[in-house]
């Protein structure tokens, strides 16, 4: 009878483990740039001459 119950509460354990995992604060992770990348401009967004009079 108590190995039945041992089984029973490993189960139970189980599933609410299980259960909680969609409820963690892991966050997937985003495509964003890091914070320095902000600073970092593509030079093929210029003009490609620069004319100086």
């Amino acid at each position: 009878m108590s190995k039945l119950m041992y089984h029973y509460l490993l189960y139970t354990v189980f599933l609410l483990l299980l259960g909680s995992v969609p409820l963690s604060n892991a966050r997937p992770r985003t495509n964003r740039h890091p914070n320095f990348m902000r600073f970092v401009t593509n030079a093929t967004d210029f003009a490609s001459e620069d004319y100086y009079d």
